[in-house]
């Protein structure tokens, strides 16, 4: 059954295949985020043995609105994942403007599904809408920030860090050269040099994720998930992998991702033998100094508070835990409180990791 809502038509879909590349284009027309691109949502749902729904929205025959979802019954109701959750990313639904947010959401409704996103982005389009929509109970609560970096054109690190922590992160260059181990900054440039090189990221990865106790992403259950996802968007000209090599040898590196004017961080790892060069701090330079060659006036920093990213954000956004339950539910705290306490279980997190076929 389809939605009409201001001459704006929503249905569901339960094969992307036929809206896969008007989707692409969508994304890439109104600078969707990386978790929004059907190269990112299509591969995790992929793991949900069919319980996938896009829900899509046309306006004269021109698609202009999609919410990916993996949907499962728990227990009395049907519980809609948006893509993304859990996966301590940034979340969005693409959306041209609140009309089409308005017949998405009235035919998430009309399908009684309870809605659950673990970090959407407070301030992107159609965020507001859900919370004013009558056909939904909605809870919503801030629970990361993504801190960012406003970067006008032109401006570079001496309009953001002191001149003492410019020269520091430069002697620390120059003591490398004086060495006879110089830096060098490694931008991947295409589908073989990225084959080239991810031997290297992963590696890197190991080392740092063993070293901090978290989780990595480039290593199983993951690993083939990351580089079929970041094959692809190297193809597409949208993922930034750059490294830093000292004498020779990949010592670090962030991979953020093009999202219209946005660079989104997604993963970055550094050789803790490598930790006194301030290997954080030299790429958040590097980044800084270049966004005009990148084209990008927003470096989102990916979800979380430290140190680094403290010393160089300007700005921020909040990432909300929203639970959307049909109006027409009794009982919808309950509802709310059922759907907490599921996505907030440490066997259900471990077991969805670890076999995500079989919890969706």
């Amino acid at each position: 059954m389809k939605t009409v809502v201001r001459s704006v038509t929503a249905e569901v879909l339960t094969d992307a295949r036929s809206v896969e590349s008007e989707w692409a284009e969508l994304a890439e027309r109104i600078g969707g985020r990386f978790s929004a691109r059907p190269t990112y949502a299509l591969r995790e749902l992929g793991d949900s043995r069919g319980s996938t729904r896009i829900v899509v929205a046309r306006r004269g025959g021109s698609l202009v609105g999609v919410i990916p979802l993996a949907v499962r019954r728990l227990g009395a109701f049907d519980l809609a994942r948006l893509a993304g959750s859990g996966r301590g990313i940034p979340q969005q639904f693409l959306c041209e403007d609140e009309h089409v947010a308005e017949a998405l959401w009235e035919t998430v409704a009309r399908r009684g599904w309870v809605f659950y996103a673990s970090s959407l982005a407070e301030r992107d389009p159609g965020f507001g809408v859900l919370e004013r929509d009558p056909g939904f109970v909605t809870n919503s609560t801030t629970v990361e920030t993504a801190p960012c970096i406003s970067v006008p054109r032109g401006v570079t690190a001496k309009d953001l860090r002191s001149r003492r922590t410019r020269k520091r992160l430069r002697q620390y260059r120059n003591s490398l050269a004086a060495a006879g181990a110089p830096l060098s900054y490694e931008t991947i440039s295409g589908i073989d040099h990225f084959d080239r090189r991810w031997s290297d990221m992963a590696r890197v990865a190991e080392a740092s994720t063993s070293l901090h106790r978290r989780l990595n992403y480039l290593a199983a259950p993951d690993g083939s998930f990351a580089h079929d996802f970041l094959r692809d968007e190297t193809a597409a000209g949208r993922a930034v992998v750059v490294g830093l090599v000292v004498d020779g040898r990949w010592c670090a590196h962030e991979i953020a991702l093009r999202s219209g004017n946005r660079l989104e961080a997604w993963l970055g790892h550094y050789d803790p033998g490598f930790s006194r060069w301030q290997p954080g701090h030299q790429l958040s330079e590097w980044f800084v100094d270049n966004h005009d060659l990148l084209d990008v006036t927003e470096l989102d920093q990916g979800i979380g508070v430290n140190a680094i990213k403290s010393a160089w954000s300007n700005s921020s956004t909040n990432l909300n835990r929203v639970v959307a339950v049909p109006s027409r539910y009794r009982a919808p705290g309950l509802v709310t409180d059922a759907v907490i306490a599921w996505e907030g279980s440490t066997a259900i997190r471990r077991l969805r990791r670890l076999g995500g076929t079989l919890l969706a």
